[in-house]
């Protein structure tokens, strides 16, 4: 039986393929303003009474000063980063915003170290970014852009080692890569490793400085470690699946050294059914396809990969559907059916397993003896060749058999290693019916009864006396 594969070139060039379709995939996302941030993932710090509400995607945040009043609302939202070496955006449109008070906003964004109290100190209040009507600046007023905070813009500040670098509408990837200009830059100091934290919000509470904003999303990503592995699809097999992956758009602040693929459970919360894994020694390059055994066959699974290096394991990245092992369809490994004979009713079943029945199949090539005819079976299991042979004949003919499998709706979604169809050589011997070799008869001796022995030993006795009187006495000298 022959099984066909896809071969390793073909599988590099789907790889090519899929990475040239799309953009790389996106940053970690944090919030995603669809509802107001979680108290487990953001910390709240408010004074007054700010309102936050949610509507069509978008949460609103605003803050106010009451008539006469000495201060105002105050909602500020910090998130722990676990590094000093990322980057940050938040995407958000101001419907209303007074201008900044030195080192004070009603609307800012600001990542660093960490930001003491509810306000942060002075030192990290300087370095914050002022999102005002017309300009984003630092809260120092050291520096300043044009900008209009009334329409949406994705504002990103990348912080890496005490330094800010602030972006407006740029991706990730060029922030990364260092492909892109800053609007803003200046020093912040770094006191540790582990300490960056993202705030958003009202930092003020000084009268007037309000503000009135609705959030898209806030994004995440952390350069010291990769990002997401780009377009994973899978390949199904018999209680397996072999994931593919393309390289991080970002490998981090160290070569890569390895992946892990997992194939996850649909239920809710998905659970970890196994994995696999590569690895290598930089500069040599981890493979980028492993095979996770061990799976059941009908169920299904996604399957989720991230890239490791020195500083830890990055970013998942998940198939966009489900894949589900299932057994190849194959057949006996036995070419030569049973042989029939000229005449007799004939019998042979061929039965393939694997797949999803029922099973169909077709003559591509050769012929059935002369009187024999192959049928399915009623339940779709098997292919019956049945008839009457009626001539003395070998012959060969091949089947193509193939199962239920629905087809693939797309090529990132292909079944690979698990075969739909199996193509399989046979032959029947029809031999001549056996003739029987019936010997001739010899013709009998004829046996004679007892008188007939008595008649003729009289007979032979009478024969005898005559001869003696007949015959001449001897002359005497």
């Amino acid at each position: 039986m022959k099984k066909r594969f896809l071969n390793a070139p073909a599988r590099l060039a789907l790889l090519g393929l899929l990475a040239m379709s799309g953009a790389h995939a996106a940053p970690q996302l944090i919030y995603d303003g669809s509802s107001p941030p979680a108290p487990a993932v953001w910390t709240q710090a408010t004074v007054g009474s700010p309102t936050v509400a949610s509507a069509d995607g978008l949460t609103r945040f605003t803050t106010r000063t009451a008539p006469g009043g000495r201060t105002g609302d105050t909602n500020l939202y910090k998130y722990a980063t676990g590094t000093n070496s990322f980057i940050a955006s938040i995407k958000l449109k101001a419907y209303a915003v007074n201008p900044h008070n030195q080192l004070d906003a009603g609307l800012m964004f600001s990542v660093g170290d960490e930001f003491s109290g509810s306000p942060g100190n002075t030192i990290q209040r300087s370095a914050m970014l002022y999102i005002d009507p017309t300009a984003i600046g630092w809260g120092d007023d050291s520096a300043s852009a044009a900008n209009d905070s009334s329409v949406f813009h994705e504002y990103a500040i990348r912080y890496t080692n005490g330094q800010l670098d602030v972006y407006v509408d740029t991706s990730f990837e060029a922030i990364a890569s260092g492909n892109a200009t800053p609007k803003l830059s200046r020093s912040l100091p770094s006191t540790g490793s582990n300490q960056g934290v993202i705030v958003f919000g009202d930092q003020s509470n000084d009268p007037n400085v309000d503000s009135d904003f609705a959030v898209e999303f806030v994004k995440f990503q952390n350069l010291r470690l990769p990002t997401e592995p780009g377009y994973v699809f899978t390949e199904t097999g018999d209680g397996q699946l072999t994931a593919y992956w393309g390289t991080p758009a970002y490998a981090g602040e160290s070569a890569i050294s390895g992946y892990t693929a997992t194939a996850l459970t649909t239920d809710t919360p998905p659970k970890t059914a196994g994995s696999c894994s590569t690895s290598a020694t930089p500069p040599e390059l981890a493979a980028n396809f492993c095979t996770i055994d061990g799976l059941a066959n009908g169920t299904p699974y996604i399957v989720s990969v991230q890239a490791t290096n020195a500083a830890g394991v990055g970013a998942s990245a998940l198939t966009d559907r489900a894949a589900t092992p299932v057994a190849s369809v194959a057949v006996p490994e036995a070419s030569v059916l049973a042989n029939g004979v000229v005449g007799q009713s004939y019998n042979a079943t061929i039965t393939p397993t694997g797949g999803q029945a029922p099973y169909r199949f077709e003559i591509i090539d050769g012929s059935l003896p002369q009187g024999l005819a192959a049928q399915l079976s009623d339940d779709g299991l098997s292919i019956r060749i049945s008839g009457t042979p009626s001539r003395s004949e070998t012959t060969h003919f091949t089947l193509s058999i193939s199962d239920s499998t629905p087809a693939p709706v797309e090529l990132a979604s292909k079944a690979g290693p698990t075969l739909t169809t199996v193509v399989q050589t046979y032959s029947i011997t029809v031999a001549a019916p056996d003739v029987a070799v019936v010997p001739a008869k010899a013709t009998p001796v004829p046996s004679l009864g007892v008188w007939a022995v008595l008649l003729l030993n009289l007979f032979a006795g009478g024969l005898a006396a005559l001869g003696l009187r007949g015959r001449k006495k001897p002359v005497q000298a």
